[in-house]
């Protein structure tokens, strides 16, 4: 049986838990019942899709980072020094130009994308306002 080619709300919540859980894209989509090329797609091509598995993707991080604030508020010496050891002097995570490069890439993939629909959704619109007045 094939993979489906659409990226059903029951797929999408799937994803999420997926990620929110810890798995990899390649983990999700297996879970999800859709390929990795299906998951990319949509990912590049539909901004709000694309939110939605970020924030996914972020959730595990940002409840790992609330857990090590909370340790060192409540005073665990050994996570403060973890943490310490784990950022520079001013309290900055260090760059990592790699990941820098990849985000901006993405990013403009994304913005690029954005404008591309928006140039189709416009074209769309004023070829219907256009058979209208017809």
């Amino acid at each position: 049986m094939a993979r489906p080619t659409k990226i059903t709300a029951a797929v999408v919540r799937k994803l999420e838990k997926s990620f929110e859980d810890g798995l990899s894209v390649t983990e999700a989509c297996g879970v999800s019942g859709i390929s990795r090329d299906i998951y990319y797609k949509h990912y590049r091509d539909d901004p709000e899709f694309s939110y939605k598995m970020d924030r996914s993707i972020n959730a595990l991080s940002s409840k790992a980072r609330a857990v090590v604030a909370k340790a060192i508020k409540d005073g665990d010496l050994k996570t403060a020094k973890w943490f310490l050891d784990k950022v520079d002097a001013k309290g900055e995570e260090p760059f990592d130009e790699k990941q820098i490069e990849h985000d901006l890439k993405s990013l403009q993939e994304r913005f690029d994308g954005v404008l591309g629909r928006s140039r189709v959704v416009r074209e769309r619109r004023m070829a219907a306002l256009n058979a209208s007045k017809e």
